[in-house]
């Protein structure tokens, strides 16, 4: 599948987990929970430093593709990436999984190619910033966010190679919630929490 849009000049690297390839079409499949209350400090400080994370989200040509740049910094050094999301078409998993199945395709790019994206940023959304920690469990990987704009929420989640795949998080994180409308794109644009509105401040 190819995507409208300005080249984004990719570049070969590790994609946003920092392993496999990137470039591309793929399927991302993932599974987000809302954390109720902050993880204990001592907790966070027994996982690897998390990476520090600004994305923007950019106009589209149409509408359910989402476009956003991202810059990763971590050990003193940054990263930048430009990706692509739709969903897919057809029916949902028949195994009534709250998988969220999405179309990716994401390249690394260049400081420069980022600060070109950037001019094409949607008013519409703000800007996206958390920290993230990567947390292996078993054979799965769960990434832990605390976003700090453009609201203060955690957030949990961990992409699957199947919807299927049964998913037990690790009693540590506390009281969490399945949501699958929780997205960063949703959160950038203040329709998540439902009744926020669009570019709600609070």
């Amino acid at each position: 599948m190819s995507h409208a849009g300005p080249d984004p000049d990719p570049e070969p690297g590790p994609g946003r987990h920092g392993g496999g390839a990137v470039g591309g079409d793929g399927v991302e499949i993932e599974r987000k929970f809302i954390v109720a209350t902050p993880p204990p400090p001592a907790l966070l400080a027994s996982f690897a430093a998390p990476l520090h994370i600004e994305q923007r989200y950019l106009r589209s040509p149409r509408a359910g593709l989402t476009r956003r740049v991202r810059a990763m910094t971590g050990a003193g050094a940054s990263r930048y990436f430009y990706t692509e999301k739709e969903p897919l078409p057809g029916p949902a998993p028949a195994s009534g999984s709250r998988a969220v199945v999405r179309a990716e395709r994401e390249v690394e790019i260049s400081a420069a190619r980022y600060r070109e994206l950037c001019a094409e940023a949607d008013d519409d959304y703000r800007v996206v910033v958390k920290d993230r920690w990567r947390i292996p469990v078993g054979d799965l990987v769960f990434e832990l966010d605390h976003l700090t704009a453009p609201v203060e929420l955690w957030v949990l989640e961990v992409e699957l190679d199947d919807p299927d795949v049964p998913v037990v998080v690790p009693p540590e994180f506390g009281i969490v919630r399945e949501d699958p409308a929780c997205s960063m794109a949703a959160l950038a644009r203040g329709t998540y929490p439902p009744g926020r509105g669009a570019l709600d401040p609070s």
